[in-house]
């Protein structure tokens, strides 16, 4: 195996973390694994933000992507850099010149955002996309015969039938309770993470992906 590749929001990032190289889930994930790490995490990220930059990431052969999807009701909008796009260039190779996140906790200083969630925001709706992006996702890494986990770092209420991504049953909110936070007093602390990554590690130990990692 090459690397552990690791894509989601904050909890991914390690913010407020004092060093996230070595306290946030993927760093401490990927010195069990005995691997370097790509930690790719971006805070206020949205599932759809995700999606973009996975399928944008360089991905070497022998990569282990593990995904920390985020809350469904996060939104962005991507326009097209027309400055880098050739005519022979197709959809997938363009970059994101301009990214918009919009996030509900923004709503009261974020205009773009305010319209948003007033007049086009639906609970059911965006539950469909985004399980719609995840399963693409997860199409998209096996495709290239990429070994992928997902996580569900906000917890999803709703699963759509036509889901077809089994999660791994760790749920960050237990840990985030039980351990110190992070300096911030919300995100959670370097000893959640260590039992969170260690959680993560024990259930590919149970599913044997150790072996199928060589």
């Amino acid at each position: 195996m090459n690397r552990l590749v690791a894509f989601g929001c904050s909890n991914t990032y390690g913010q407020s973390l004092t060093d996230r190289h070595t306290e946030s889930w993927p760093a401490q994930l990927g010195s069990l694994l005995n691997l370097p790490v790509s930690n790719n995490g971006v805070c206020g990220a949205s599932v759809k933000r995700i999606w973009w930059d996975i399928l944008n990431f360089p991905f070497k052969p022998d990569d282990l992507v593990i995904i920390g999807w985020t809350h469904k009701d996060r939104w962005c909008v991507i326009k097209q850099d027309t400055t880098d796009l050739h005519p022979d260039q197709n959809y997938s190779e363009w970059n994101c010149g301009h990214l918009i996140e919009l996030v509900p906790r923004h709503v009261e200083n974020d205009q773009l955002a305010r319209l948003w969630y007033k007049n086009f925001h639906d609970d059911f709706d965006m539950s469909l996309n985004c399980f719609a992006l995840i399963n693409h996702i997860d199409h998209f890494l096996r495709d290239k015969q990429i070994l992928v986990l997902h996580l569900d770092i906000h917890g999803h209420e709703y699963f759509p039938e036509f889901n077809q991504v089994e999660f791994v049953p760790v749920d960050i909110n237990n840990y985030r309770h039980e351990y110190p936070k992070a300096p911030d007093g919300w995100h959670p602390g370097p000893l959640a993470f260590k039992h969170f990554s260690k959680d993560i590690y024990d259930f590919m130990i149970r599913k044997n992906l150790l072996k199928e990692m060589g």
